[in-house]
C-alpha cells in the first residue's frame, strides 16, 4: 500500500504542461490513462465549445466579435450542437460558472 501511495504521488507532481507527448508521460503511460467520466466528460465539452466559438465567428464574419457572448451561449450552443447545454450536468448552476471550470 505504501509503495502505491508513493507512486501516486509522483503522478501528482507531474506537470502536465511540460509533457511534449500525452501518450507517454515518460512511463510509457499516457497522460489520459486514470481518467474517469467525468475527465471525458470535461474534456469533451471544452473542444466542443472551442469548436463552436471558431464556428461561431465563421459564421458571423464580423472581426469585432471573437464569439458568443456567455449569456448567448446556451443557444448557440444549441443551435450548433442540437442538444442542451446543462451547467447542472457539470456540478455549477450557471453558465458563467462552467466556463470557468472548463477555461
Amino acid at each position: 500500500p505504501i509503495t502505491e501511495f508513493l507512486e501516486e504521488l509522483e503522478r501528482d507532481e507531474l506537470d502536465v504542461f511540460g509533457i511534449e507527448d500525452i501518450c507517454d508521460t515518460g512511463e510509457g503511460e499516457p497522460l489520459f490513462a486514470c481518467f474517469a467520466f467525468e475527465d471525458w466528460a470535461l474534456m469533451s465539452l471544452r473542444f466542443e465549445l472551442h469548436l463552436l466559438v471558431h464556428a461561431f465567428k465563421r459564421d458571423c464574419n464580423d472581426p469585432d466579435r471573437r464569439g458568443p457572448m456567455s449569456e448567448h451561449l446556451a443557444f448557440y450552443y444549441a443551435k450548433y450542437y442540437k442538444k442542451d447545454l446543462n451547467p447542472k450536468n457539470y456540478g455549477v448552476s450557471t453558465v458563467e460558472e462552467l466556463l470557468e471550470i472548463v477555461c
